[in-house]
């Protein structure tokens, strides 16, 4: 019908629907109000778009004048799209339950209808409606299209419900639906991955014809998130043969995953291409990552000079570059990007603060902590756990216990690392009665202890020598599996040592054997432990050294002392021969007097006088030791 003015509603329409394909919402309702007040009476076509409008504006007044002329018109009835668009105007305007008195009034009810219903459901977070809704459809015998198992996927994501979620994805390939729809192949990759079965969620993803970036990036990010990153850059390398694009996610993700396994080298290859096609300085995300890759890794020139030529240098960023500096030793460095940050006007935030104290501990920089803490108070950050911890550490290692304790103290609640650096500190400072209140003060707070907070703690156990102390620790260990989860620090190590410094050699070895993975350092524990209390266990200091040989732990200068010392007791010189056939291949007889010293002993006592001369004619520094070893063999 064409109007006074010449204009059709069809005319209208379009003018209307182009505004709302072009995102200006705002001109589509006034031309909708224009075209009322002309006398122009809108269609179905009309008041489906305006209701699209009114749900992107969140214009629910609007919404509900549009509603009640379409009820006066009786079209509700007669045309299931509007009650479709109805439904998604008020579930976008978070109006759920009005969707659902909508849905539950229309008489017909198409897969258009119920998918609206479902998609109203997940929106409001109310997953067990989705579900029912979902069922009720099967029920009435309305047939589930893409789109509904999109819906029904993404409900199992939530939920990490992946048996439901095969279930449906058996309906898919009944339907023959799974290699139609890449958005429904999509959602079935990312439900597998949500779930934790990522084997099912590749074998999808293989299936797939045409796959585009997003889905790649998806695959990648999932790898990533179960900490698979090998994996991931091996998707990455494949991407590249098969000619997909990569856009600014790939290459976020493949950097991080460089960082996370320290594959600098690769990550060095991708820097490259990424040079190459300019995005650094066209992409603030890619140099983020990539200051943070080199930072993370100690290649701190590289990430300074990324960081340097950077467009917008946040706080983030520069928080980055200081971690970088703190963790890889260099915290003369990690202060003066601080004073620079603060130069630049950029304020820090707890994380900042977090890493510079850290960085002032290790240096004991007492005054410049303290007048840190005195910002961070101006800025509002003491009642911050993590911040509030990081001064319980900054304090300790300056040995200002009653600082530390202050800050303790007020805190607003007490975490596992809070009451950690009290009593590590306390510990390392050599006050194990005060660690010890502090562990049990822990326990009555209902605080669960961590593997550092129980090496700590039998780390103080063995300061006061309290073997009643050591076993109840020991017991609380075995019982929560920590020297399952953390075998090669912590608690375990510090159990072997304790047991070492009592001498209780039996208990030492059967924490040592529970160990699944045994560092150098626990194996010297061990080893020194025989040597300090079991004078007469020669042959079996020498039956430990061959089992760290054939489990491949390099052996250190403190083992091959320990070993030629053994050596020297029981008169093995074969034995001691071939470790010094080792230490000569490494060198370590004219670098290093410790061993060398023990070479010319463990000759001299096995009564090999020409022998025990030449390697001290070897030796660059002949200090009292090496004299008294070679006079005794000798005498």
């Amino acid at each position: 019908m064409i109007s006074e003015c010449g204009q059709s509603v069809s005319w209208w329409n379009a003018l209307i629907a182009a505004s709302v394909k072009h995102g200006n919402n705002k001109k589509a309702l006034s031309y909708f109000d224009n075209m009322q007040n002309l006398c122009i009476s809108p269609n179905a076509s009309t008041f489906s778009c305006m209701l699209k409008v009114c749900g992107m504006l969140r214009s629910i007044k609007k919404g509900r004048e549009i509603h009640v002329d379409i009820v006066r018109r009786g079209l509700l009835e007669r045309d299931t799209v509007l009650g479709s668009a109805l439904l998604h105007m008020y579930s976008e305007c978070g109006l759920f339950g009005e969707a659902q008195e909508i849905f539950s009034k229309l008489r017909f009810r198409d897969t258009g209808l119920w998918n609206a219903s479902i998609v109203s459901y997940i929106k409001q977070g109310d997953d067990l409606g989705a579900i029912n809704c979902f069922d009720q459809m099967l029920l009435e015998g309305v047939p589930p299209d893409a789109i509904t198992f999109t819906s029904g996927l993404k409900m199992c994501s939530r939920i990490r419900n992946g048996e439901r979620g095969k279930e449906l994805h058996i309906q898919v390939i009944k339907k023959g639906l799974s290699q139609k729809d890449l958005v429904l192949s999509s959602a079935l990759v990312d439900m597998y991955a949500k779930c934790g079965s990522l084997i099912d969620s590749q074998e999808v993803f293989n299936v797939i014809p045409q796959k585009n970036v997003g889905l790649w990036n998806n695959l990648i990010a999932f790898y990533m998130k179960y900490e698979h990153y090998e994996r991931a850059l091996e998707f990455f390398k494949q991407m590249q043969l098969e000619g997909i694009t990569h856009d600014t996610i790939t290459y976020a993700c493949s950097l991080k995953a460089c960082s996370n396994i320290s594959a600098i080298h690769k990550g060095n290859e991708i820097h490259c291409v990424i040079e190459k096609a300019s995005f650094v300085d066209k992409n603030s995300v890619i140099g983020n990552v990539l200051v943070y890759m080199y930072a993370k890794n100690g290649f701190l020139t590289q990430a300074q000079q990324l960081f340097d030529r950077h467009p917008i240098q946040s706080v983030g960023l520069w928080t980055v570059l200081i971690s970088g500096y703190v963790e890889h030793q260099h915290d003369d460095k990690a202060l003066i990007c601080f004073e620079h940050m603060r130069i630049h006007g950029i304020s820090p935030d707890a994380i900042t603060y977090i890493c510079i104290l850290k960085a002032l501990g290790k240096f004991g920089a007492l005054e410049k902590g303290m007048r840190i803490h005195d910002e961070i108070k101006r800025n509002g950050l003491s009642n911050d756990l993590s911040v509030g911890n990081a001064l319980i550490g900054m304090y300790m290692r300056c040995r200002l216990f009653v600082r530390a304790r202050d800050a303790f103290d007020n805190l607003p609640m007490h975490d596992t690392l809070s009451w950690t650096s009290l009593l590590a500190g306390y510990a390392e400072n050599g006050h194990a009665v005060e660690a010890l209140k502090c562990f049990k003060q822990m326990q009555l707070e209902g605080v669960s202890p961590d593997i550092l907070t129980f090496a700590c703690t039998m780390k103080a156990c063995g300061i006061i020598k309290s073997t009643r102390k050591g076993k109840e620790i020991h017991a609380m260990i075995e019982s929560t599996s920590f020297l399952k989860q953390v075998p090669d620090t912590g608690a375990g190590n510090a159990l072997v040592s304790m047991y070492v410094k009592w001498g209780d050699l039996n208990n030492a070895n059967q924490v040592f054997n529970y160990l699944p993975d045994q560092n150098i350092d626990i194996w010297n524990v061990l080893i020194t432990g025989y040597m300090k209390h079991g004078a007469g266990l020669g042959q079996e200091i020498l039956n430990i050294f061959g089992q760290m040989q054939e489990r491949g732990v390099s052996p250190d200068v403190i083992t091959y002392t320990c070993m030629l010392i053994a050596c020297g007791r029981i008169g093995a010189m074969g034995k001691g021969k071939s470790i010094y056939a080792d230490i000569e291949r490494k060198g370590l007889v004219e670098t290093d007097c410790i061993v060398g010293n023990a070479l010319v002993d463990m000759y001299s006592k096995c009564g090999s006088l020409a022998d025990a001369q030449r390697v001290f004619t070897k030796l660059r520094i002949r200090d009292v030791v090496a004299w008294d070893a070679l006079m005794t063999g000798y005498a």
